[in-house]
């Protein structure tokens, strides 16, 4: 989307906090790609995520999209920041069935408090990406409340 400022080393403090999250250990959800205001998730298809005709639910489908937007928005804030989603929509686009689901999550508008962060799901298949949903978030930053411990 375009030139970002980052500060120290984002890209490890994306990896440490992102898995400390129990609900993306839990499903076995692993970091994509990550670069200044756009991040990537993977999440390996598990019965256990799915609705009763065999698709990725599609909670799990906004859980990725909300998650890895807020970890897009928060590479680019301060070391001693955090961030929450302060609002969202999602549309489903088509039925989430695939081998893994796909993440992928892109600043839009970086704001002193409030970002705006819009999110693509795929689910892929052998080589074969199909688009399942896109949202679009508001990310609020938390100036100064990193939290350091779960």
């Amino acid at each position: 989307m375009g030139e970002f400022r980052t500060f120290g080393d984002y890209k490890q403090r994306l990896h440490d906090s992102f898995y400390k999250q129990g609900l993306m250990l839990s499903m076995g959800c692993k970091l994509g790609e990550v670069s200044p205001g756009a991040v990537e998730a993977i999440l390996p298809f598990d019965e256990k995520l799915t609705q009763q005709h065999g698709y990725f639910h599609g909670g799990i489908t906004g859980t990725m999209a909300d998650n890895v937007a807020g970890f897009a928005a928060y590479t680019l804030f301060e070391e001693d920041d955090s961030v929450v989603t302060a609002e969202y929509k999602i549309n489903l686009l088509a039925p989430a069935k695939g081998d893994f689901m796909i993440s992928r999550s892109e600043v839009v508008k970086l704001g002193r408090t409030l970002s705006i962060v819009r999110s693509d799901v795929y689910v892929k298949t052998n080589d074969v990406e199909k688009h399942v949903a896109t949202g679009l978030f508001t990310i609020m930053r938390l100036a100064g409340q990193k939290k350091t411990e779960i």
